[in-house]
């Protein structure tokens, strides 16, 4: 098992690099609004890199009283930072938005409970600058594409149990308005029946002896995350485009259903795009749709 693991991570970082390479590419495309402002932010009390996130807000407008999105992304929990996802956090600023992305640090160099451990010291470093500020922290949603989906769910489970003190050892004094799962890639049970080396990559995530993590055992399937826990109300966007996590959140989706019949889903079969395109390409006709959708979730939901 040790060659075959060494190998499956040769294989995966070199797979994340073409793909940065092609973000690249994409990226210089897209048309960002001009009507957004940002100012990026240090936590924590080193000097990591990842350990910055960006705050955007919409020019000459009452900040005060917007509703707060606050972003997490992808990247199967090895590649990106905030700036993978500044287009998309831009446009949903352009919709009369403040939105807050974050970057943490990335698997293999550190594993999961890390990864949340820098998650949850941004959003506080955050929420020291909205209290600043005096952003409405009435109206504060959580939103994450792919693996960030996964981090966005648990985050809101855990807090829920108030397992992240006994777990992680910080306190997260918020509450979450509303969650938006873009793509999301939860549920390990299901995602480790589709491919063999799903198995692998877990190993990468939590350690070799994966299962025996208290964030894996508390996190690793629908069940764990919402059977008896309280969640906010949820939007669930997916695509019969998708690639990636398409097949998957099928079965996912029927999972949840269980425990969230109400939950809102965003299903685009009518125009199928890829994995996060909302996110990746947030000037395509379809992507606009879908963010105006989010949009109107969150205005919705808002306490007014």
């Amino acid at each position: 098992m040790g060659l075959i693991y060494k190998v499956f991570l040769k294989i995966f970082h070199k797979v994340w690099k073409n793909v940065e390479v092609e973000d690249q590419k994409r990226m210089k495309t897209l048309v960002l609004p001009d009507d957004v402002s940002f100012e990026d932010f240090k936590y924590g009390e080193d000097d990591d890199p990842y350990h910055t996130f960006s705050i955007y807000w919409p020019k000459d407008k009452d900040l005060t009283k917007l509703p707060i999105l606050i972003d997490i992304h992808g990247g199967a929990w090895a590649y990106g930072d905030k700036e993978l996802n500044r287009p998309f956090c831009m446009t949903m600023a352009h919709r009369n938005l403040i939105v807050m992305g974050m970057s943490y640090r990335l698997v293999e160099g550190v594993q999961v409970n890390n990864q949340l451990e820098d998650i949850i010291n941004s959003i506080n470093e955050f929420i020291k600058v909205a209290k600043e500020r005096k952003y409405n922290l009435n109206n504060v949603f959580l939103t994450g594409d792919s693996a960030g989906g996964y981090f966005a769910l648990s985050l809101a489970s855990l807090l829920d149990r108030k397992l992240i003190n006994p777990i992680l050892g910080l306190n997260l004094n918020i509450d979450f308005k509303g969650l938006i799962l873009n793509h999301p890639a939860f549920d390990f049970d299901i995602m480790g029946q589709t491919h063999f080396w799903y198995p692998l990559l877990f190993k990468a995530m939590f350690g070799k002896k994966y299962k025996k993590n208290p964030i894996y055992i508390n996190t690793k399937n629908t069940k764990v995350l919402m059977d008896n826990v309280y969640l906010p109300p949820m939007l669930f966007i997916t695509s019969t485009g998708d690639d990636v996590m398409g097949e998957i959140n099928i079965d996912v989706l029927k999972e949840v259903k269980r425990y969230y019949p109400n939950i809102e889903v965003i299903n685009n079969d009518i125009d199928p795009k890829g994995h996060v395109y909302n996110v990746a390409y947030i000037n395509s006709d379809s992507a606009i749709k879908t963010n105006d959708k989010i949009l109107n979730f969150i205005l919705s939901t808002s306490e007014k």
